[in-house]
C-alpha cells in the first residue's frame, strides 16, 4: 500500500507540473547525513523558506511511517522568513544496507499550492544478522507454547552462528547458515508440563561465531490448571475379583486424588492389597496428594477363600486315591500263543504287585468261557474251581502280599471249538484288605485271534 501511494504521487507530479508552478511562491529544501545506522535515530532537516505573503503550511510524508516521524504537520511561516521542520528517521535492525527513498509534501494551505521533495535515506548495516517476526502462540498458556522468529542475513557474507531461545534457564540452542539475503525461519514448541503457574518470559539471543547480536523477549503466563482424570478396570474368575483404580493428574497444580470402590459384601471374599484410607458399610476410600503431572495406581483383590481350600482338597484326595490305586495292581496276559486253535493250549499268567503297606486276605477271581476248558495241571498254585453257565471260574486266595512283592498265577485253557474273529477274555478280579479298608482292582481285559477263514462246523439238534 504504501508503495502504491508513492508511485501514485510520483504520477500525479509528472502529470501535473502546475503544482510546481504554482508553488514559486516558497521553496523547499533537505539536509540529510550520509547514512542512517540501524538501530539508532537520525534526523533530515527540511527547510521552507516562504518569499509570498504570510501563510500556514502543511507537512505531509508518504510511505515509511514505522521508520519516520515528526511533531509538525503544520506550520506558520511569515513573508521573507525560513522555518525548519526535523523527521527523526530510525532504521530497524532488520533493514538491508541500501538506498530508501520516501516523499515528502509541503502546502501551503491557502491556495493547495503543493511542493513534493525526495527524501533519500542510506541505511547503514553495523550487523550481520537480525531477528524479526518473533511471535508466540498464547500469552495465558497451559501445558506447551509455540514460538516462532525469522533470523535474517542483513550483512554482506553468509551469515553463521546460534540462536538461544531461553525459559527460566532451559536453553534451546537452534544453529543458523544463512546466505547473503535470505531467512531462515525457526519455530518449536516448549513443553510447559512441569511449570507452576506463573509469569514467564521467553528471551532469544542471536549470536554470530564472534559475538552477540541482538535479544529479544516476549512474556507469557501459564494458568492454574487443575484436572484429576480417574480410571478402574476389574476382571473377575472363580478364584476371586481383581480390580485395578488410577489417578492421572492432567493439571499442573498439586491436587488431592480421592478414589472409591465398592466392597464385595459376601462371607466368602477376603480383601487383599494397600489399606483404605477409610472403610464405610459400602465402600473403600483412598485419598492421596498428587504432583502436577502425577500419577497414581491401586490394585486390590477379592479372593474367594473357599474356592481354593476345595481345590486344595481334591488335589490331596486325588493323590491319596491315586496313591492307594497305584499301591495294589493287577495284569492280565496271554503267555506265548495267542492265536485261537481247538485243542492246543493257550497260557495265560496274572500278576499281582504291591507297592506299599502289606495287602492281606487276598483273592483272585477269573472267569474263563465257556468256549474254552482249563487245563487240570497247574504251575503255580491251584485254585478253586467252579461250573457256571457263562464258563468256568477260578479263585485263588492269598494270605497277604508285602511292600514291593509279587504274585504270578499261571495256568492253561483249551479251545473247544474254532473261534473266527477272535474273542475277548474278561478282566480278573482282586480283592485286598489294607489296613481297615478293602479295596478291589481289575486288569485289563485280553484279546484272543482266531481264525479269519474256513467251514465251521455246528452242531445242530433235530426233534423227531
Amino acid at each position: 500500500m504504501k508503495a502504491l501511494i508513492f508511485f501514485i504521487t510520483v504520477a500525479l507530479l509528472v502529470a501535473t507540473p502546475a503544482f510546481a508552478a504554482a508553488a514559486t511562491d516558497f521553496t523547499v529544501s533537505i539536509d540529510t547525513p550520509d547514512s542512517y545506522l540501524v538501530g539508532t535515530t537520525g534526523t533530515a532537516v527540511m527547510h521552507i523558506y516562504n518569499n509570498g505573503t504570510s501563510g500556514s503550511f502543511g507537512v505531509v510524508y508518504l510511505g515509511m511511517e514505522n521508520w519516520i516521524w515528526t511533531n509538525v504537520s503544520h506550520i506558520v511561516i511569515a513573508s521573507g522568513e525560513t522555518k525548519d521542520v526535523t523527521f527523526y528517521i530510525s532504521p530497524p535492525l532488520s533493514a538491508d544496507p541500501k538506498m530508501y527513498s520516501t516523499i515528502l509534501t509541503i502546502t501551503r494551505e491557502s491556495n493547495d499550492a503543493k511542493i513534493d521533495q525526495q527524501l533519500l535515506i542510506q541505511v547503514a548495516q553495523t550487523i550481520d544478522a537480525s531477528l524479526s517476526n518473533f511471535t508466540t502462540s498464547c500469552t495465558e498458556c497451559g501445558g506447551s507454547a509455540d514460538f516462532s522468529v525469522d533470523v535474517r542475513n542483513v550483512g554482506t557474507e553468509p551469515f553463521v552462528g546460534t540462536l538461544t531461545a531461553d525459559v527460566t534457564g532451559i536453553p534451546r540452542i537452534f544453529q543458523l547458515e544463512i546466505a547473503r539475503g535470505e531467512v531462515q525461519h525457526i519455530e518449536d514448541s516448549l513443553d510447559l508440563s512441569g511449570f507452576r503457574p506463573s509469569d514467564y518470559t521467553i528471551k532469544l539471543d542471536l549470536n554470530s561465531t564472534t559475538r552477540h547480536i541482538q535479544t529479544l523477549s516476549k512474556d507469557f503466563t501459564i494458568t492454574t490448571v487443575q484436572n484429576v482424570i480417574y480410571n478402574s478396570t476389574s476382571s473377575s474368575s472363580p478364584f476371586g475379583n481383581f480390580v485395578t483404580l488410577t489417578a492421572s493428574n492432567m493439571g499442573n497444580v498439586p491436587m488431592t486424588a480421592a478414589m472409591r470402590a465398592p466392597i464385595l459384601k459376601t462371607w466368602w471374599s477376603v480383601y487383599s492389597g494397600p489399606a483404605p484410607t477409610t472403610v464405610t458399610d459400602t465402600e473403600y476410600f483412598w485419598t492421596m496428594e498428587l504432583a502436577g503431572g502425577g500419577h497414581v495406581e491401586i490394585a486390590y483383590s477379592e479372593i474367594f477363600w473357599p474356592l481354593p481350600i476345595i481345590i486344595i482338597a481334591l488335589v490331596i484326595i486325588g493323590i491319596f486315591a491315586y496313591v492307594q490305586f497305584a499301591a495294589l495292581s493287577v495284569n492280565k496276559m496271554a503267555v506265548g500263543r495267542t492265536m485261537i486253535i481247538p485243542g492246543k493250549d493257550i497260557g495265560i499268567a496274572i500278576t499281582i504287585k504291591n507297592a506299599r503297606a502289606k495287602a492281606e486276605s487276598i483273592i483272585v477271581r477269573e472267569i474263563v468261557p465257556s468256549a474254552f476248558s482249563v487245563s487240570g495241571r497247574f504251575d503255580t498254585v491251584k485254585p478253586t474251581m467252579r461250573k457256571l453257565h457263562t464258563g468256568t471260574e477260578l479263585v485263588w486266595k492269598f494270605s497277604g502280599v508285602g511292600p514291593g512283592e509279587e504274585r504270578i498265577i499261571h495256568y492253561k485253557i483249551t479251545p473247544n471249538i474254532q473261534i473266527y474273529g477272535g474273542t475277548v477274555l474278561s478282566p480278573a478280579i482282586v480283592r485286598a484288605r489294607t489296613g481297615f479298608r478293602t479295596i478291589e482292582r481289575m486288569s485289563k481285559p485280553i484279546f484272543l485271534q482266531g481264525a479269519t477263514s474256513g467251514t465251521r462246523k455246528l452242531s445242530i439238534e433235530v426233534e423227531k
